[in-house]
């Protein structure tokens, strides 16, 4: 396993710094063991050589920027993600203050189902999440492996005209990988859950993946906020609208195809979102309701433009799916 301190010094001796602030030392500093632990589990990731595709000399590191954000770029040879600590404390922060409302009547059953394997709901949540950021980065990288250009992909980078095409098509595609990732978590979690309870599976199964689509749907909520009105080809990453109606559809068909008989997805997605009203209501405004109406109102159009990403990618040669799925 590679140390965290010696992998920036390799950085630091190739000429490789951060590009948001500078790399970032948690040692002795809060949560501490949170970086630590998800460090080593993306890196063990990225140094893996039976994912069906290549990223040779791939690193992952934090920087010391507080904001909730990732991105990847390469130099020199090397692969690299720059995860902020800010995600960290900042999706630390988000769900851990919905941990009181899981003691709700109506979401005992997700705590008791989650609480079996001795971590909380709202850790859970942020374990999630967190992982959507690895994978979504790695994304990137399999693009950059096969050709893409090294671009500063995230948000807040401005971009016009055939920028936007092909920047939307990356984001959807690191999206893509992104959710068939994340599902691959849910049956071996599930699996486990179910054996120490003693329960269905398929109960389980679906219990665990509503909560787990409910992080998802309140990350992208948080993200909607500074984005009130749903856009679609103005701006350089789609609307969080669009990236979560796609991220659910790409979500529940991966585990659907990796367990032997078929969950109510309907169901599923009916209580995540349930869950994420529970979880986010406020005293005077139930976010989640109004950001449900909105991409109701708008769903049609939502699907029109996931299809024409979908089809500008066909013609576009850097793309996950491509590597994965070769026709």
């Amino acid at each position: 396993m590679r140390d965290y301190f010696e992998l920036l010094e390799e950085l630091k001796s190739k000429g490789i710094n951060a590009l948001e602030g500078d790399f970032y030392d948690y040692r002795g500093l809060p949560l501490e063991k949170e970086f630590e632990l998800f460090y080593q589990f993306c890196q063990e990731y990225l140094d893996r050589d039976d994912l069906g595709f290549t990223i040779n000399q791939a690193r992952f590191y934090y920087n010391t920027n507080i904001d909730v954000n990732g991105l990847a770029f390469s130099k020199d040879g090397y692969l690299l993600i720059e995860i902020y600590k800010g995600t960290i404390f900042g999706l630390k922060a988000f769900f851990e203050k919905k941990k009181e409302s899981f003691n709700l009547e109506s979401l005992s059953r997700y705590k008791n189902t989650i609480e079996v394997d001795e971590i909380s709901p709202d850790y859970f949540l942020f374990q999630y999440v967190t992982l959507y950021f690895l994978y979504h980065e790695v994304g990137h990288l399999i693009q950059r492996s096969v050709g893409s250009s090294d671009y500063k992909e995230f948000a807040a980078v401005n971009c016009e005209g055939d920028d936007v095409v092909s920047q939307h098509i990356r984001e959807h595609d690191a999206d893509w990988f992104a959710a068939n990732q994340i599902a691959f978590h849910l049956k071996p979690f599930a699996t486990k859950i179910a054996n120490k309870s003693k329960g269905e599976f398929k109960t389980v199964l679906e219990d665990v993946t509503a909560i787990a689509l409910a992080g998802i749907y309140m990350y992208f909520i948080q993200r909607a906020k500074s984005h009130p009105e749903i856009y679609y080809q103005e701006k350089c990453h789609p609307h969080p609208s669009v990236r979560l109606s796609y991220m659910i559809i790409y979500l529940l068909d991966a585990l659907s195809e990796n367990i032997s008989f078929k969950i109510n997805q309907q169901s599923v997605l009916k209580n995540a979102i349930l869950i994420s009203e529970k979880l986010m209501i406020e005293t005077d405004r139930n976010i989640i309701e109004e950001y449900s109406l909105q991409l109701q109102s708008e769903i049609d159009n939502v699907a029109k433009y996931i299809n024409k990403i979908r089809h500008d990618a066909e013609s576009y040669p850097y793309t996950s799916l491509k590597v994965l799925l070769p026709k």
